[in-house]
């Protein structure tokens, strides 16, 4: 499977000074990339068990120190291969995360290695790298477990017939089929089925359709990296099993909303606002630069209306859209392409439009985020992220709201995620309601291709303001010329 890489920096604004970190590498899905540089084989490194490679941005290898860069964040690796990642390293915002992998660089991505998650802590440092799989002891179970892309080398007299598959890509809000027949040619028997979430996931785990058949599926309602294990018995009576990672990743800029109150019948909504002039922005809820819940789902394009933010955001294939839930997809499918941006799925709780145990994508109470997707984000221009609490409905106190945002399919910051940030509806319904500026999002051309940067907001909530302020100036302009992001 080819996979590339995509530098991300983090950009924070802390009073007037702008801290920006480095590098963080990552496979990423519907980008173009720059591989750019190559590997020598500098032999062994002394029987650690892997081949020493000289260290590039673009394709990392082993080295003797751990790599922090110029801006002082590190990388996302274990440069020296000593069992921990960007230790002694910083990180400009708390919130900001990137992926990560524990292991010597030249095993990433390669058998059943797979990359984890490493979050930004209260103090400024990267924590530990969690959820990813690194490389082990050989064993006869079809799988390169030490990932050197040798399937059960030296294993005398392996004969195991099961073949684990190494880490796959699906896109979000698609049903993902979990076939038998990829794992063991036989048919077996006891088969079961398990998919656990990545550490920090918000919202319901989903769950296999039917766990304990040959072949089942699964419906991901959102990004990230979800651990697939499957155990049967061979036509042997012998124990089989495979674990594998499974990568649901969408292309370019995706923003995810959920909020803790939704099963009890609140109304949390999302908006994406792009970039129009300095100092000459449209307010929220503006109908030509505001992406949300009023001119931006299924619904408002199924007629063969245009999309926003034309000509610039060229809509994308009806592939990216065409399995959206509560019947979003059948009407893209109608239409024939994606809107970008676009809303796929407008979540409140009324009329039991979240129930946890319903399983059907297609059912009216099945539970998934609001997210709005831009498949192709223009290069230099920023995106603002925003939060209202549109209606609680009669549910009284606190609702805490998470924002996930990604940049081609990596996470790259959790908002939310901590008792400082709650909304509390005031009377009635709509944009008086609290409201929360989250952070600006920008992508531009960097060292291995696109990148993006995330700039939190400082403010919190704007708590009942009728006028809804559209919030501080941009965290940078846009220049024509250089199609760049101008820090003010």
């Amino acid at each position: 499977m080819s996979r590339s890489f995509l530098c991300i920096h983090t950009v924070v604004l802390v009073s007037s000074l702008v801290a920006l970190t480095g590098c963080a590498e990552r496979t990423l899905r519907g980008l173009p990339t720059d591989g750019g540089g190559s590997t020598t084989d500098f032999g062994n490194d002394g029987g650690m068990g892997y081949d020493l490679a000289p260290v590039n941005a673009c394709a990392p290898g082993c080295g003797p120190t751990e790599l922090c860069g110029e801006t002082g964040d590190g990388n996302g690796l274990d440069d020296n291969c000593n069992g921990s990642v960007d230790e002694g390293c910083i990180c400009a915002a708390a919130g900001t995360t990137r992926p990560c992998f524990l292991g010597p660089p030249d095993r990433r991505d390669v058998g059943s290695c797979s990359d984890g998650v490493e979050s930004c802590g209260e103090f400024l440092s990267w924590g530990d790298c969690v959820g990813g799989t690194s490389p082990s002891e050989e064993v006869c179970d079809g799988a390169d477990n030490d990932c050197d892309a040798i399937t059960d080398n030296g294993l005398s007299g392996c004969t195991s017939g099961v073949t684990c598959p190494a880490s796959q890509n699906a896109a979000p809000l698609a049903t993902y089929p979990l076939r038998g027949d990829l794992v063991y040619g036989a048919p077996g028997s006891n088969w079961h089925w398990d998919v656990q979430c990545s550490d920090g996931f918000s919202g319901t785990c989903p769950a296999p359709t039917n766990p304990d058949a040959r072949d089942s599926s699964i419906y991901f309602v959102s990004s990230g990296a979800y651990r697939v294990t499957v155990t049967f018995t061979t036509d042997e009576g012998e124990p089989g099993s495979c674990a594998f990672t499974v990568y649901v990743q969408g292309s370019g800029l995706r923003v995810e909303l959920n909020w803790d109150t939704v099963a009890q019948g609140t109304d949390v909504d999302l908006h994406l606002h792009r970039w129009t002039s300095n100092s000459n922005e449209a307010d929220w809820f503006d109908q030509v630069d505001d992406c949300y819940y009023g001119n931006c789902t299924p619904s408002d394009f199924s007629s063969g209306e245009p999309g926003l933010w034309l000509p610039e955001h060229a809509e994308s294939s009806v592939d990216q859209c065409a399995t959206a839930p509560h019947g979003g997809g059948a009407l893209w499918r109608s239409r024939g392409s994606c809107a970008n941006p676009r809303l796929d799925i407008d979540t409140n709780g009324l009329a039991g439009q979240c129930d946890p145990s319903d399983t059907d994508p297609n059912s009216g109470s099945f539970c998934a985020p609001e997210n709005i997707n831009v498949d192709n984000p223009v290069i230099g221009k920023p995106y603002r992220i925003m939060v209202n609490y549109f209606n609680d409905n009669g549910v009284r106190g606190r609702t805490g709201p998470i924002v996930n945002i990604f940049c081609g399919g990596a996470p790259r910051a959790t908002f939310g995620a901590d008792p400082f940030v709650f909304l509390v509806n005031g009377e009635g319904a709509g944009a008086s309601n609290d409201n929360w500026l989250v952070a600006d999002v920008v992508f531009y051309n960097g060292e291995c291709g696109p990148d993006c940067r995330i700039y939190p907001i400082a403010s919190s909530t704007v708590r009942g303001d009728p006028d809804l302020a559209f919030g501080p100036p941009w965290s940078c302009n846009y220049d024509a010329a250089s199609e760049s992001c101008i820090e003010p």
